[in-house]
């Protein structure tokens, strides 16, 4: 899904190299932020624990 990547190239602050987030760590910002269940740790959502609609 497109949405789950936007945050891809985010550079990482603080970092002394040009450091992006990445697609697997975009993926789990946008499911855990995008989560039914506030309680979800980003290990949960990585193995499918809420099911949410992707528009």
């Amino acid at each position: 899904h497109d949405k789950e990547l936007l945050l891809q190239d985010l550079e990482k602050e603080g970092a002394d190299s040009r450091r992006r987030v990445g697609p697997a760590c975009s993926r789990r910002i946008y499911r855990i932020l995008m989560a039914q269940n506030g309680d979800l740790k980003t290990e949960d959502v990585e193995t499918g624990a809420d099911q949410f609609d992707c528009e």
